[in-house]
């Protein structure tokens, strides 16, 4: 609760201080007399209502944090003192940002959002609550599930008894123009969790006739609350969450994981509506950007419906079997994906604070032990519930090893040393982009030297280690390797594009990758003949058709590293991850899985080929290769083979292993050079200019030629950087395991391949 305190005060001073572009200019004598005198304790019922939300929970969690104290007072009078000076501070410190408005009037918002905390806060009962002494921690989280909804549908919560507002209210419930398929998907499926959290913290008898009171109550609070309406969307979404409800009662076990599906469809449908493509727009790295400018009212009502959707996800989810963290880990990192989206598709801002909120709504869970019950109790408060697994927790010398678990994720330490990692990469590459004599083309790759572009770049950099790892692992558990290692692939090389797409300029990948161009010869030179017209055609759109042609060009040209990367992976963890009595029986099982493993790949790197080279749209690529991509090839496995001897000697710490990866990677570094030069094409007369391949990629320009030494010493930089990037990828999905650690899993696959 003390964390939580102390969040509540940063939100404070974050929301106030936001842009934070100070400026001592912006202070003058005018606007300090005009602060000081001229204030009005009135101003918008929005700002109004934002002021007293703002210090709520400040006023709430301060006196929560005091346990079972019975004597308040003190701590009331330091922490509104406190308080009133925080607000006062804030105000003064607008005084220096131009683009705030600082009034004085706000602090007196600012008590009463104190007050208002502190008196929710206060009765002894309610501490009991939060802290899990009094009343159910089931029936305390459908509360406060309930509170944010009720924000979302009913703030400002200003009555009105004027007759006009009472039928403007009204009015739209009879215009056809007003109803929203959204709205009433949005309507539905909250009261749907709500009936269904009901359910499980009241008993059935109570519960029915609380949903149907809050429904109704809701729809009369429109009326008589301004700057509310009744929509057609919000009375049809009653009966339908009532009938939906019912439903999900009789699903039995299956009912978290089809409530979770509804919620996460929703969250993806509202967030790419109307699924218009569009031009790029700018990504908001400022978390809360949006909630911080414009309406506060309209942005408050926002981020409750946003906390409301993303903490019963949440909830439902850990409810289901799943832990708070990989709930976490998993849910932040798709809205992440969503809101990237969002800069191509849709009509919404992309920013960076859905997967914000989902990590603040995270730290809320873990401080009311919500993961402690993973199922609610279904009866009155006092009944207790089994654990919903019902496994008996390991021993430590009983963990399974890598091959044994379902998917591969990163721990916390491995998390930790991802994001050290990606600040490194991202300044390395910000400090070299300003060094003499770098590529013209690695400087126009990011449009300019923007540190949240650069930090995207270094993400994906590592996403090739990581989704090729992945996909390997998947392909080892699988009895079906054929389908999940491409399928496994195909996706980890989807997600580097977005996080590509989101770094560097649409310019540089269409210059690598290929511009977007069958529509065009689809449609006017026919060729795809009749089917191909009727095809495109009947798809309509020409943005969506170019936006898939270049996923589909990138994953050509890229998917390949991914594919040898799954392939070398795969046979890892099968021979890792078996047990062997035979010495000789370990090396048949490698040369096996190898073999299988890339037939299942096969077909995949030869469409790879023919799209990135035979039916490619650019020129760039076939210019610097010329018929000589074998040489390419085997660069890649060479570098991959590199990552793999790395990665195994770095996860048996045993050091003969490691002086032998030592040794592999410093005689790759020739033959990589070797493969390299002999893989590029001769050299090329273009724009009146004679340059080689490596020229291109490793010299300053076309212009100036380095001598063969110095393009000698950038590559074999490059390929330890690529080894050891691509390694750590790898190797952060590994952390605490052991390579010699044997495996309880029933490996189908290791019996027919031995």
């Amino acid at each position: 609760m003390r964390f939580l305190f102390y969040s509540s005060v940063f939100l404070i001073l974050y929301g106030s201080l936001y842009p934070f572009d100070f400026s001592l200019g912006a202070l003058t004598g005018e606007g300090v007399e005009r602060f000081l005198y001229e204030w009005s304790l009135f101003s918008s019922r929005g700002d109004e209502l934002g002021n007293i939300a703002l210090f709520v929970p400040y006023g709430f969690l301060g006196i929560v944090s005091l346990g079972r104290r019975r004597n308040l007072a003190p701590a009331i009078l330091a922490l509104t003192i406190f308080g009133l000076m925080l607000a006062a501070w804030v105000q003064i410190l607008q005084l220096i940002i131009p683009s705030r408005d600082a009034a004085l009037g706000d602090v007196a918002w600012n008590f009463a959002g104190i007050a208002v905390g502190i008196l929710m806060a206060c009765p002894q009962r309610v501490r009991d609550a939060v802290q899990h002494q009094s009343v159910a921690q089931s029936q305390l989280i459908a509360v406060l599930f309930l509170g944010c909804w009720l924000v979302a549908e009913l703030a400002p919560f200003v009555p009105s008894l004027d007759l006009q507002s009472f039928k403007d209210s009204i009015k739209p419930l009879w215009q056809s123009s007003s109803f929203s398929v959204l709205d009433l998907l949005r309507g539905s499926i909250a009261w749907i969790v709500i009936s269904h959290i009901a359910l499980r913290s009241f008993s059935p008898r109570a519960a029915w006739p609380l949903v149907v009171l809050a429904m109704c109550s809701t729809l009369l609070a429109k009326i008589l609350i301004v700057d509310n309406a009744i929509t057609l969307a919000d009375v049809a979404a009653m009966p339908v969450a009532l009938t939906g409800a019912l439903a999900l009662g009789k699903l039995g076990g299956r009912q978290s994981a089809t409530l979770a599906g509804l919620i996460a469809g929703f969250l993806i449908v509202s967030g790419l509506s109307p699924f218009n493509f569009h031009a790029a727009q700018e990504f908001q790295w400022i978390p809360f950007a949006g909630s911080l400018s414009g309406s506060m009212l309209l942005n408050l009502k926002a981020l409750a419906a946003k906390a409301f959707f993303i903490g019963t996800l949440m909830y439902v989810a850990v409810q289901g079997g799943y832990t708070l963290k990989r709930v976490t880990t998993g849910l932040a990192a798709s809205l992440l994906a969503l809101e990237i989206a969002q800069i191509w598709v849709g009509s919404h801002t992309p920013e960076i604070t859905d997967a914000i909120l989902v990590v603040l709504i995270a730290v809320a869970f873990h401080a009311l032990r919500v993961e402690e019950r993973r199922l609610l109790p279904t009866g009155p408060v006092g009944t207790s519930a089994e654990p919903q697994s019902g496994r008996p927790a390991q021993s430590a010398d009983q963990r399974p090893g890598l091959l044994d678990r379902p998917w591969l994720y990163p721990g916390a330490a491995g998390l930790v040393s991802l994001i050290i990692a990606t600040i490194a990469l991202t300044v390395a590459i910000y400090a070299v982009l300003g060094m003499p004599k770098i590529p013209y083309n690695v400087r126009e790759l990011f449009g300019g030297q923007d540190w949240w572009r650069i930090m995207f770049f270094s993400l994906a950099v590592f996403s090739f280690g990581i989704g090729g790892t992945i996909a390997g692992h998947r392909a080892a558990r699988s009895n079906v390797p054929w389908l999940a290692l491409p399928g496994y692939a195909i996706f980890a090389c989807f997600i580097t594009y977005l996080l590509l797409a989101a770094s560097v300029t649409s310019e540089s990948l269409a210059d690598i990758a290929g511009s977007s161009n069958t529509y065009f010869f689809v449609m006017n030179s026919g060729i795809w003949g009749d089917t191909g017209i009727w095809l495109y055609t009947l798809i309509g759109s020409q943005s969506l058709i170019a936006a898939f042609e270049r996923i589909v060009r990138f994953t050509a040209l890229m998917g390949p590293v991914f594919v040898w990367l799954a392939i070398f992976s795969a046979v890892y963890f099968r021979v890792t991850g078996a047990r062997f009595v035979r010495p000789g029986a370990r090396i048949r099982l490698m040369i096996t899985s190898l073999v299988v493993y890339t037939l299942s790949g096969a077909i995949w790197l030869v469409a790879f080929r023919l799209v990135a080279f035979r039916y490619s749209s650019t020129d760039n690529l076939n210019e610097l290769v010329q018929g000589n991509g074998v040489f390419l090839y085997l660069l890649l496995i060479l570098i991959l083979l590199n990552v793999i001897a790395v990665v195994y000697a770095t996860v048996s710490r045993h050091l003969g292993k490691i002086i032998c990866a030592a040794l592999i990677v410093a005689v790759s570094l020739p033959i990589g050079w070797s493969l390299f030069s002999s893989g590029l094409s001769a050299p090329v007369e273009k724009y009146g200019l004679t340059f080689r391949g490596a020229d291109f990629l490793l010299g300053p320009d076309r212009r100036e030629i380095l001598p063969q030494s110095i393009l000698m010493i950038r590559w074999g930089i490059l390929q330890l950087c690529t080894v050891a990037l691509l390694a750590f990828g790898m190797r952060i999905l590994l952390t605490g395991r052991r390579s010699q650690e044997p495996s309880a899993f029933p490996v189908p696959k290791s019996k027919n391949l031995s």
